[in-house]
């Protein structure tokens, strides 16, 4: 291997139509060089061979597994974005669909997870600029998205989390959250509602067990903005429940008057 090829990760290596084997064995170096877990077979070599593609950007398609797609509407769900991959026949090929928030906030994207490498290419290709509920989508490549730590997974990893001072902000895929389905955001409330109140207010909702059923979102930017709460709930049925009867509902009316707008979504 070339004193080229090690200094740089980003430098093609040339595609040789004369010689297919040294092509191949630029692929396997190539390979252990990116540290990938699987280098090409001989088996598969004369498909890349065929492509004439440089090495390294074929070496990027076999190591990527995940692809972003923009421009989503705020009401999509994961379920709309599968029968999109069914109708395109894709969708047996991506194994998690995981809508990516801003504190709870959907952002109008979302990543896909690719079951082998191998069918990345094919998956990519069908999902470009496709309508959906009249926006048009566009795919993107991306690293792998970060995700949930395993210490906040079940009741006792997010009590001991929030005894640690380690806060959900409500960020990223899925939002940070396990419960996908099951957890709802609510927002609308007086800046200093307390927990308790919260509790009190949705006492006739069958929340998880724990302390960690309701979880405030810190606001990460400087100025205040609008508080937003996570409820955990025992059922996707329950949560559906809970966002029918509070979405565009006053907080405590009587006493508020319409002041404080209640905005309930379902977090997937």
């Amino acid at each position: 291997m070339s004193s080229t090829v090690r200094n740089s990760s980003k430098v093609s290596v040339p595609y040789n139509p004369a010689d297919q084997h040294s092509y191949l064995q630029q692929l396997e170096n190539r390979a252990r060089f990116l540290g990938l877990s699987r280098s090409p077979t001989r088996v598969r070599v004369s498909a890349l061979w065929a492509s004439k593609k440089p090495a390294f950007t074929l070496l990027a398609e076999m190591s990527a597994k995940h692809i972003a797609l923009n421009g989503l509407p705020r009401a999509v769900t994961p379920a709309d974005i599968r029968r999109i991959l069914g109708s395109r026949h894709v969708g047996g090929h991506v194994y998690q669909v995981s809508l990516d928030y801003r504190q709870l906030l959907p952002t109008n994207k979302a990543y896909l997870t690719i079951d082998e490498q191998e069918n990345y290419s094919r998956v990519f290709s069908a999902l470009q600029q496709f309508p959906l509920l009249g926006h048009t989508i566009t795919a993107a490549s991306t690293p792998t998205p970060n995700e949930t730590p395993t210490r906040m997974r079940g009741i006792e990893g997010r009590e001991l989390a929030q005894g640690r001072g380690l806060e959900i902000t409500g960020t990223g895929p899925q939002g940070g959250v396990v419960e996908v389905g099951r957890s709802v955001c609510l927002m609308g409330f007086p800046s200093r509602t307390k927990i308790d109140t919260l509790r009190s207010f949705l006492r006739g909702y069958k929340l998880v067990a724990g302390s960690s059923d309701i979880t405030q979102i810190r606001s990460q930017s400087r100025g205040q903005g609008p508080a937003r709460w996570l409820i955990r709930l025992e059922s996707q049925s329950e949560a559906q429940r809970l966002v029918r009867n509070l979405h565009m509902t006053y907080f405590e009316p009587a006493f508020h008057s319409s002041r404080f707008l209640v905005q309930a979504r379902v977090v997937y």
